[in-house]
């Protein structure tokens, strides 16, 4: 199903200028609007465009008819469930009610403002800091049209995925004999009862200034070469190695989105409810280092201060095993079992 978040077949370019044309001036507004989309998921596909000031943005647009169809879709969802699995119906009462935010890109330029406000304002997201968010420009933004700035990287799974095949590339391995080698490691830990764990940010730290120092000799080396060999020779120059072909710490990559994600739900109540996998880009800071790229905020689900010190306490019995607390706290949250059994609640 992982197609479906950024890999739709999208829709012609003609349909796509018509939805702009109903709701923007098209000529006034862009300079520039690439006709081939850099993605498209289920409910919009979104186009790379320069607005006439020469700024470089992204334009996201509502596919047709899309609301009618997936608000049918999860309405005769709904009406299986009544029938079958009465138990999701709660469920998917709440995704029906938050689809509706996802047909307004009004609503979803606010809610990406409102959440990249916050987290400036915490200190997390800037060029240099943990995370990046695009800024919407409001002007532009209409029910089915969204206008951003730009991201300028790489789905973070697929940076992930080439800086492990350098990895293994520099141990003389395929990607595949890597992984091969990996899943060995972990069945044995798993016949022995264990889990393995993977390297800690620090483990990587150490790992990266080794790598990093090797990078600055050679650095030295070709820079000592230009200077003398190079230029009395005419031979070719060699070239200089940035940060950003040093390895990545993952570990690092996966905290830093982990306290992110913390601090929007725990700390500000608002928060990004599909953060999947194709939602989040590795950008790059002015140094070559990794940046966290945070996009797509169409679906955000806000906690009020009560919700969430009541989250809070459940997490903090359950890790103290206070199965009394676990059970009267989920009591207090308002959830219910059909025979009422104190053990399920803690399950």
């Amino acid at each position: 199903m992982s197609i479906l978040q950024d890999e739709v077949p999208p829709q012609d370019f003609a349909t796509i200028q018509a939805i702009v044309e109903s709701e923007l001036d098209f000529e006034k507004t862009f300079a520039t609007f690439e006709p081939t989309p850099i993605g498209s998921a289920s409910i919009g596909q979104v186009h790379r465009a320069t607005l006439r000031d020469g700024t470089h943005v992204v334009v996201k647009v509502c596919y047709p008819k899309v609301e009618e169809l997936l608000t049918g879709d999860v309405r005769t969802i709904k009406m299986f469930a009544q029938v079958a699995q009465p138990v999701h119906v709660p469920a998917l009462e709440e995704i029906e009610k938050q689809f509706q935010t996802e047909f307004d890109y009004r609503k979803e330029a606010e809610q990406l403002q409102f959440v990249r406000d916050n987290l400036i304002k915490a200190g997390l997201a800037g060029p240099d800091k943990l995370c990046i968010v695009p800024k919407p420009y409001m002007k532009y933004c209409t029910k089915r049209v969204l206008v951003m700035e730009e991201l300028y990287g790489e789905k973070l799974v697929t940076g992930l995925k080439k800086d492990i095949q350098a990895y293994a590339a520099r141990a003389g391995q395929s990607m595949q004999e890597f992984l091969d080698v990996q899943k060995e490691k972990e069945l044995e830990y798993a016949q022995r009862g264990e889990r393995m764990q993977g390297a800690t940010e620090s483990e990587y730290n150490v790992f990266i200034r080794l790598e990093d120092s090797k990078r600055m000799i050679q650095n030295g080396w070709n820079r000592l070469y230009n200077l003398t060999t190079a230029l009395t020779t005419g031979a070719p120059a060699r070239s200089y190695k940035d940060k950003s072909d040093l390895p990545i710490n993952h570990a690092k990559l996966v905290d830093d989105l982990l306290y992110i994600h913390g601090h929007e739900v725990l700390v500000d109540g608002r928060f990004n409810g599909d953060c999947h996998p194709g939602n989040i880009l590795m950008c790059r800071k002015s140094d070559g280092s990794p940046l966290l790229g945070l996009i797509d905020y169409g679906q955000t689900k806000t906690l009020s201060k009560e919700k969430r010190h009541l989250f809070c306490n459940i997490i903090i019995a359950l890790d103290n095993n206070n199965r009394e607390e676990v059970v009267r706290l989920m009591k207090e949250a308002g959830f219910k079992v059909r025979r009422k059994s104190a053990a399920v609640m803690i399950c």
